[in-house]
């Protein structure tokens, strides 16, 4: 009898001691899985990956919270996929380097890919994976506006086409900064050998 009473008295200490702390539902569930995964020699014994897998593996499971959260758990990845990996600076620079390979209208079709998995909701445009070409384009105003700060630069039309000039001081400044080499201009000098071509056309 004595034993049921104590069962009951801790049990209920516990329960009343669940109710005043009332976390929030996400900080919640992260204290649960955290005590599920201490609370069985089983999970203990698992490996980080396995752990990790298995954990990763619930959350995209349909069945989740009762399916109700499944898009937002999509969606959520998405964003945290755009602002670390694919952000607008990233596919700019690409854009850059392969020149013609990558563009604004490769991004518009690759942006038609996410609607289409909506069951026929073409209208569903909203926390798409890859930013659209308008947001490239502002970006790409705002690191032109940079760029032409920490070296300006300026065209014109020489006999053999477009011709850039840059401003020498500050863009052997950034060179330097770039490399490294500012520590060692404080004790020795620094050479550089400019390379000039001019490409005749064909």
């Amino acid at each position: 009898m004595l034993t049921s009473l104590e069962y009951y008295k801790r049990k209920h200490d516990a329960n009343a001691g669940e109710a005043k702390e009332s976390l929030p539902l996400d900080e919640a569930i992260i204290k649960s899985v955290n005590s599920l995964l201490l609370s069985k020699h089983r999970y203990k014994s698992m490996t980080p990956a396995n752990v990790a897998e298995a954990v990763t593996k619930a959350i995209f499971n349909y069945n989740f919270a009762n399916g109700i959260a499944f898009d937002s758990i999509i969606s959520y990845a998405k964003k945290w996929i755009q602002r670390n990996l694919f952000t607008p600076e990233q596919i700019l620079k690409q854009m850059d380097l392969h020149g013609g390979t990558l563009n604004y209208e490769g991004i518009t079709i690759l942006n038609k890919i996410e609607p289409s998995y909506y069951n026929g909701d073409k209208q569903r445009y909203r926390d798409r994976l890859l930013c659209t070409p308008a947001c490239l384009k502002r970006v790409a105003k705002h690191l032109e506006s940079a760029g032409s700060t920490l070296c300006p630069f300026h065209s014109y039309m020489t006999p053999f086409g477009e011709a850039i000039e840059f401003d020498y001081a500050k863009a052997m400044r950034l060179i330097i900064d770039a490399f490294g080499l500012s520590d060692v201009g404080r004790e020795r000098a620094i050479y550089v050998t400019a390379i000039s071509a001019i490409l005749e056309p064909e």
